[in-house]
């Protein structure tokens, strides 16, 4: 995700909405529907390639997102028509409408990051249920708090650089990291635990999710500090 293609000034005429026309309740109850679409379709065709090792970047192409807002090593060719067709359906997703007003709704990090954590709480609510006698009331919490404390992190994060201030970009990520571990630590002690036989998918796709999560987060805190390294 290249962090400069997603800097955007406060003065930006989109901030205004649609031109001069304003925009009522029922207009924007309609874009938060069209945005969790988005994140919708994102999971779907996340889902279809958990098996593909570049399913972060075909995901990616699949939604029709650019090189220049994902990443700088996804390589844009015809693949992207071929890819397109394949995952469009009678649902007709479309793209952001130029005339719609700026938001993060619709936001590539803020999609994905909202996409990979129903993800890794789809699996979460599996072991909860299947294990409800196992996993404890202080297990529930820690878990819910680092998702919470995670979104949030990321959120800001994302606000951030929109800003265009990339240390604070830094900053909000790593914090989103920290309880994205606390995540995983929590559901690896709930399969740790007696009696708790978990199958081999669930907990290796949330493994993938959790990685996927993190891998997108540490492209953007590369990118921000301008370099290729993490440290």
């Amino acid at each position: 995700m290249n962090s400069p293609n997603f800097d955007s000034s406060g003065d930006n005429e989109s901030w205004d909405g649609k031109g001069e026309l304003e925009w009522t309740e029922k207009s924007w109850k309609q874009f938060l529907r069209d945005a969790d679409s988005e994140v919708g379709r994102f999971i779907k065709i996340y889902q279809s390639l958990k098996d593909d090792t570049q399913r972060l970047d075909h995901t990616a192409l699949a939604m029709g997102w650019d090189a220049e807002e994902w990443s700088t090593d996804l390589e844009l060719t015809d693949e992207r028509s071929e890819w397109s067709e394949q995952f469009s359906d009678e649902d007709e997703f479309d793209d952001m409408d130029d005339d719609d007003p700026y938001t993060i709704h619709k936001h590539p990090l803020y999609v994905t990051s909202r996409a990979l954590y129903g993800f890794l709480n789809f699996h979460w609510k599996i072991i909860v249920s299947d294990y409800s006698n196992v996993v404890n009331l202080n297990d529930a919490c820690e878990f819910s708090d680092s998702v919470r404390n995670g979104e949030t992190n990321a959120i800001m994060g994302i606000h951030a650089l929109e800003m265009g201030d990339y240390n604070l970009v830094v900053c909000h990520l790593q914090r989103a990291m920290e309880a994205l571990n606390q995540s995983l630590g929590v559901f690896q002690r709930v399969l740790s635990k007696e009696n708790v036989e978990v199958e081999e998918e669930i907990a290796g796709e949330f493994q993938i999710g959790f990685f996927d999560l993190r891998e997108v987060w540490l492209r953007v805190i590369r990118e921000c500090r301008g370099t290729s390294d993490f440290r």
